[in-house]
């Protein structure tokens, strides 16, 4: 995992590019025959340990949508227009591209009425950017933005996905 790599200085990430990209400007054949694998043979691996997961709400028309589907009223909080809405999402789900996912199950009413437990009738989807932090901050001091790629080891796109049981 590169967590402890992530935690280390910027300059030490700079100085690790810099020897990666001087190896790989020259022909493939000077690496060992072992170090090579064909993308179909290729094992895919999470790079990194996901210890906490904030998830955003930026656009307005997202929230707006959320809203509905949980609140039955399209509107946006109040404070959305100043600042984005952040919770906590759960890291237990984070998984390499090509992994199946199965659809949670849930409680909801039927047709009937009648409540019963089974696979989400409802599924939402969306790419995303995620940022990996990797320098740790202090406890309760907050970062100042001019600091903040000091922390930012790098970005990822992801497929995220919600439901809704009902």
């Amino acid at each position: 995992m590169l967590n402890n790599f992530a935690a280390l200085p910027k300059s030490v990430h700079q100085q690790t590019r810099a020897a990666l990209q001087a190896v790989f400007i020259k022909e493939l054949t000077s690496l060992p025959a072992t170090s090579i694998v064909s993308i179909e043979d290729a094992v895919m691996h999470l790079p990194m340990a996901s210890r906490d997961f904030t998830d955003f709400s930026c656009s307005k028309d997202h929230v707006m949508n959320a809203g509905e589907a949980v609140m039955k009223v399209r509107s946006v909080p109040p404070g959305f227009l100043h600042f984005p809405i952040g919770y906590t999402a759960r890291t237990s789900s984070i998984v390499v591209s090509g992994t199946s996912v199965m659809r949670p199950k849930g409680q909801f009413r039927d047709t009937d009425g009648k409540v019963v437990y089974g696979p989400t009738k409802a599924m939402d989807y969306e790419l995303e950017v995620g940022c990996i932090v990797g320098k740790p901050s202090e406890l309760s001091k907050p970062i100042d933005i001019a600091d903040a790629d000091d922390h930012i080891f790098g970005l990822v796109l992801l497929n995220d996905w919600s439901c809704n049981s009902t």
